[in-house]
């Protein structure tokens, strides 16, 4: 008898199967096509098509796809057909992981099939033999963290925009037990249920081991405490501060300075932080502003005035930025009933589809895929952009 995770498993491997299969036959640039049959006969193997549909919105929440569902960004997808956006590395990592889960043999023969057309076979760590002699009680294998501080800002900007808000927590959490502790160990005990979650919190803590952060000496079987050793402080608590400036919109000084040189610029040439926060500078004029439940785009027009308090809120967010990116989880936080993305780019295209014909020719809100303010935030984020009349 399988569980529900090895069930949920196959049913997701089953849809990234028909993906895959769809994106094989699909034109480069093009959205994948994602097809549900008027009438479907179930057999064995199949899944319901609700099923498929809530698998694709997984897949969504986890980075892996988007679902293009605003009518203002054709093709738009319909209960009948979906028009899948396929992100990557993450689509590729998702379909590598539950290949490893539900058909390992095929992962198999395709690794081997790489390595026989001579591509280079994943590097193993080198263990420093001469550090393990200075550490008694370790156990062979075993290499130091390599990771340094620096590296806190890559290792934050991999994880998903969804799943930065877990890795945080989980932390912080381990942060919070250094005060208890009486040597360089913690104990942490795994918080979430039984389920997909509590795998998900493994996971995590296997990768931040591999990230160098600490060394998990074990997990007992009774009251998931693991017992973390060799902390490596300095860079949690900076993957910390990086994930919050993800959250925030705010650009590091260190990002400030890389983005303001070209490749072909003077290295040493610096900017003040306080006069430039970006490398372009969008257009915005002074008399911009709002009067009552509408912004006025000065002699352009103005927007109708905002009956909905989620448009009213988004919109302020965007004025607020005054044309710079605004993160896709502070447009979500602005909400009162904290939506998802997919409710937050539906009310984006309403919102702009209540600009007057004449508006539109000088206002848009554009997204990181069809805008190149730069720099372009990782994630998902949208702006307002202003076009002004030629002089």
């Amino acid at each position: 008898m399988t569980t529900p995770e090895e069930d949920f498993n196959q049913e997701v491997w089953y849809v990234l199967g028909k993906i895959e299969s769809e994106r094989l036959a699909t034109t480069e640039g093009k959205p994948v096509e994602y097809g549900f049959p008027e009438k479907q006969v179930l057999s064995p193997g199949l899944i319901t098509q609700d099923r498929e549909k809530k698998v694709l919105y997984k897949l969504q929440e986890w980075g892996a796809l988007r679902i293009r569902e605003n009518p203002w960004e054709p093709p738009e997808s319909t209960p009948h057909l979906f028009y899948l956006d396929l992100i990557q590395p993450k689509y590729e990592q998702t379909y590598i992981r539950f290949q490893k889960a539900c058909d390992l043999d095929a992962y198999l023969n395709d690794y081997q099939n790489k390595i026989y057309k001579n591509k280079k076979p994943p590097e193993f760590q080198k263990v420093d033999t001469s550090k393990l002699a200075l550490r008694p009680g370790l156990f062979f294998g075993y290499t130091e963290p390599t990771a340094k501080t620096s590296d806190a800002r890559k290792i934050a900007d991999g994880f998903s925009e969804q799943n930065r808000p877990f890795v945080k927590s989980v932390l912080e959490d381990i942060l919070s037990l250094l005060d208890f502790s009486s040597d360089d160990k913690v104990s942490y005990q795994i918080k979430s249920p039984p389920g997909q979650e509590i795998i998900k919190e493994r996971s995590l803590l296997s990768k931040f081991e591999s990230f160098g952060l600490f060394r998990n000496l074990g997990e007992d079987g009774l009251f998931g405490i693991a017992t973390l050793s060799q902390l490596d402080i300095p860079l949690i608590k900076e993957i910390i501060r990086r994930i919050e400036e993800l959250d925030s919109g705010v650009i590091s000084e260190e990002e400030l300075q890389e983005t303001i040189h070209d490749k072909d610029s003077e290295p040493e040439k610096k900017v003040d932080s306080s006069v430039a926060k970006k490398k372009d500078v969008p257009l915005w004029s002074n008399d911009f502003h709002w009067e009552g439940k509408k912004f006025i785009f000065g002699e352009y027009g103005s927007t109708s005035n905002f009956s909905s308090d989620d448009r009213l809120a988004l919109f302020k967010e965007f004025t607020k930025a005054k044309g710079f990116w605004v993160l896709m989880t502070s447009l979500i936080k602005a909400t009162k009933t904290k939506k998802d993305a997919v409710y937050i780019r539906q009310t984006i295209g309403q919102i702009e589809g209540s600009f007057s014909k004449e508006l539109r020719r000088y206002i848009s809100i554009s997204s990181t895929r069809d805008d190149d303010l730069e720099p372009k935030p990782q994630n998902s984020a949208y702006r307002i952009k202003f076009t002004p009349k030629s002089p």
